[in-house]
C-alpha cells in the first residue's frame, strides 16, 4: 500500500516535471518566432 502511494507520487511529480518542460519548450520557441519575425 505504501509502495503503490510512493509510486503514484512519483509518477505525478515524473508527469509535472513534463508539463514544466513542455511549456518550456512552447515559451522558447514562441520567443525564436518573435525574434525571427
Amino acid at each position: 500500500m505504501i509502495a503503490k502511494r510512493q509510486f503514484h507520487k512519483i509518477l505525478r511529480v515524473k508527469l509535472l516535471k513534463k508539463i514544466k518542460s513542455e511549456e518550456n519548450e512552447e515559451i522558447l520557441r514562441r520567443r525564436t518566432r518573435l525574434t525571427i519575425n
